[in-house]
């Protein structure tokens, strides 16, 4: 039964102006804005490097999955910022892979950094119909299995001080479309739609050990309803991150992070589904492990909050 549903859920996601499970979901968003956003790149001032791997939905045969490695640094005397990023991601017979090269220009501004970024980069979209279930033949189902190499280019803006940020993004500019080469004039079976994301957060200090972090963020697209994601986080004794977030119509989410002397980081999230989805799962898991290396300036910011 599971393994039809998700047949069902997958199909459905290649509808007409659909394109499966587009941009991967991630809980812990705050800890790695370079996943949502190239003007991110070079902001900690330092190289960073985060690796982050997410199950969702447990228990459902096919759910999806995401691998990302991540790596940015700025340039010597900070104006520049320069990503790398690689992800992976699974959602039943669906296979995506895609690399960006992210570029950001950062002014200062204020008591903050303005930094206006740019990514370039290739998506391989696959659909492998030979590994799909069902109960009777379909000859409506493609007979091969297909893939696509499709190009994508971002753009974004990000603002930061040492307790403040905010940013707006567009990952995809590009409105790709997937033909079907089964067809006859290879018609359009599923078209890319433009993310637009939204973020912001600032660290309140309530005392030398404790310090409080909300943030939120925004995911428009269009003829789809506004996803909001709002968390709130505790800073303890600049060691641990733990917090909470909610993400409407889909799922209560809980965080924790650890920092070890201002350089390691492992991150855990654990998603709650809210909808009628939940019956058929138990929940979603998120981990992450960052390293910042080598600084590029003699005094660094510590800790970094974002």
């Amino acid at each position: 039964m599971k393994k039809i549903f998700l047949l069902l859920l997958v199909l459905a996601a290649f509808s007409k102006d659909s394109f499966a499970q587009q941009d991967p979901q991630y809980s812990q968003y705050m800890f790695n804005g370079l996943l949502l956003n190239p003007a991110y790149a070079g902001s900690r001032e330092l190289v960073s490097a985060t690796l982050l791997y997410r199950k969702q939905w447990v228990q459902i045969d096919g759910a999806p999955q995401t691998g990302t490695v991540s790596i940015h640094l700025p340039s010597r005397d900070l104006r520049h910022g320069f990503g790398f990023s690689f992800f992976q991601d699974r959602l039943g017979i669906t296979r995506q892979t895609g690399l960006n090269l992210s570029y950001a220009y950062r002014i200062p501004v204020g008591p903050g950094t303005l930094a206006l970024g740019l990514q370039g980069g290739i998506l391989n979209h696959q659909n492998r119909w030979s590994e799909s279930i069902t109960v009777d033949p379909d000859n409506g189902l493609p007979m091969t299995n297909q893939s696509a190499i499709l190009p994508n280019v971002g753009t974004g803006a990000y603002f930061n001080t040492q307790r403040f940020y905010a940013g707006v993004s567009m990952p995809n500019l590009l409105k790709n479309t997937y033909k079907n080469p089964n067809s006859v004039g290879g018609t359009i079976q599923a078209k890319q739609a433009r993310h637009v994301f939204a973020t912001a957060g600032v660290v309140l200090k309530i005392s030398e050990s404790l310090d409080l972090k909300p943030s939120v963020l925004l995911k428009y697209t269009k003829n789809a309803p506004l996803e909001l994601d709002l968390n709130a986080s505790l800073l303890i004794k600049k060691m641990f991150w733990i917090g909470a977030s909610y993400r409407t119509k889909d799922a209560v989410v809980f965080i924790f992070e650890y920092i070890h002397k201002n350089q390691f980081r492992f991150g855990y999230a654990y998603d709650l589904t809210t909808t009628n989805l939940g019956t058929y799962n138990s929940g979603s898991h998120e981990l992450m492990l960052g390293m910042d290396f080598i600084a590029v300036k003699e005094r660094i910011k510590t800790p970094r909050y974002f």
